[in-house]
């Protein structure tokens, strides 16, 4: 997650992060979610003021969630078997 306080433009290093993550863009005033293009450069410029009129802008990177490890199955299996 990144907060830009200002209009600027940010360049990532997209190897650090999971294929497939998704990237978007949050008003910080009102919450509001905007998707954005994935890339290694983002330009809150091009975004404009948010609500309140103000240039600053939350940029959030998400990756795609493993599914969770079945360890409440895997326990019940061992206990059945003592």
């Amino acid at each position: 997650m990144l907060y830009l306080p200002a209009h600027t433009t940010v360049t990532i290093n997209q190897s650090l992060l999971a294929p497939g993550y998704t990237a978007t863009w949050i008003d910080p005033v009102s919450g509001a979610k905007t998707s954005a293009a994935t890339g290694a450069t983002y330009n809150s410029t091009a975004k404009g003021t948010n609500s309140q009129g103000d240039p600053d802008w939350v940029l959030v990177f998400q990756g795609t969630q493993a599914p969770a490890a079945p360890a409440v199955q895997y326990l019940y299996s061992m206990r059945r078997f003592r």
